[in-house]
């Protein structure tokens, strides 16, 4: 068994059920292939996350009276 991309985001997102989270990092802890595979959704995650908040501000504040 190797752990596909539905697994990997799902495993990451804490979306696995108890026993198909321990089947999974069970296979994980022999296959270098499958941890690399979610080191690497974990770091592509996170560089999605820190471009988001680049662009995630809040809204100006607008004075009713400046518009009229």
């Amino acid at each position: 068994m190797h752990l596909d991309e539905e697994l990997v985001q799902r495993l990451l997102h804490g979306e696995l059920d108890r026993p198909a989270e321990t089947s999974v990092r069970d296979h994980l802890v022999s296959c270098d292939d499958c941890r690399a595979r979610v080191a690497e959704a974990e770091r592509e995650e996170a560089e999605v996350l820190r471009l988001l908040r680049h662009l995630d501000h809040p809204a100006p504040r607008v004075n009713p009276e400046e518009i009229v």
